[in-house]
């Protein structure tokens, strides 16, 4: 998503990954040895951006790792969960790891973690096989279709 990479302080563009994945095949790493994470949960972060992000990483060839975000003291993001009311300023910031702060989200929020985490398995399952059902538009499979599936 070119709004959150913005957002991010251009950590990693998306022809950067394309091309750190390229230079360690070439030297020498299978792709299914590769993973990268995928973060869900980021205040503002839709749906659809974490299941693009799950699929690009899947038509890279390599793993996917779903990561539950987790507030960072002093970073941007932790100033915007705590102005969204989510968190306060003095928390303890061993309550902001991945196991207690997704349990502020709703029970659907959570359900549809757990169903985006299987998801992943299937996208890790794929790549295991060399399989991209998502890069090739004749497999008839579109985010659109995922979207409505999951819901």
């Amino acid at each position: 998503n070119e709004q959150r990479h913005q957002d991010m302080f251009h950590k990693i563009s998306r022809q950067g990954m394309i091309r750190a994945v390229e230079n360690l095949v070439r030297a020498g790493f299978q792709r299914y040895e590769l993973e990268a994470y995928v973060i869900m949960g980021l205040p503002g972060q839709s749906l659809a951006e974490i299941l693009a992000s799950m699929i690009f990483v899947n038509n890279l060839g390599i793993r996917l790792r779903l990561a539950s975000y987790s507030p960072i003291p002093h970073t941007l993001d932790f100033k915007r969960a705590c102005s969204a009311g989510l968190i306060t300023e003095d928390i303890d910031p061993l309550l902001t790891n991945k196991t207690i702060f997704p349990l502020q989200r709703s029970e659907a929020d959570y359900e549809m973690f757990n169903k985006l985490r299987s998801f992943s398995h299937l996208l890790n399952d794929a790549s295991r096989r060399h399989l991209a059902p998502f890069a090739d538009s004749d497999f008839g499979l579109s985010l659109k279709q995922v979207l409505q599936d999951l819901n």
